[in-house]
């Protein structure tokens, strides 16, 4: 019972939770949360290991995967933030931002792709 010991609220929670569903390392079952084998394997895996297993997971997330294609598409694999804006709008209205946001997080956190806040880009490192 992985939730019963965790001391957050559930609007900190519930992201988490739905994260872990997505990547499919763990499941919900009646409140309860369950490691899968795979989230087993991420649990016991060096920082490294983990950031490739979730990297294989999250480019299956269709905005992520997009967003990793943009890049590598374009001339100089670089993007100002601006042109995903722009791309995701249509379909996630006023919370393109907030998505975005979490793409670009799960995205750096797997090594995908890179931002510079200063300058507002996502690029892809060599």
């Amino acid at each position: 019972r992985l939730g019963a010991d965790l001391s957050l609220d559930l609007d900190d929670l519930l992201p988490i939770v739905e994260a872990g569903e997505i990547t499919g390392l763990l499941t919900v079952h009646e409140g309860d949360l369950t490691l899968t084998p795979l989230g087993h394997a991420y649990a016991e895996a060096s920082i490294l290991a983990r950031k490739e297993l979730v990297a294989a997971r999250v480019l299956r997330v269709p905005l992520i995967g997009r967003i990793y294609e943009t890049l590598q598409e374009s001339e100089d694999r670089r993007l100002d933030r601006e042109t995903f804006v722009d791309l995701f709008a249509p379909l996630f209205g006023d919370h393109t931002e907030e998505q975005l946001d979490i793409a670009i997080n799960w995205g750096r956190f797997a090594e995908l792709f890179a931002y510079d806040s200063d300058t507002e880009e996502l690029y892809l490192e060599s």
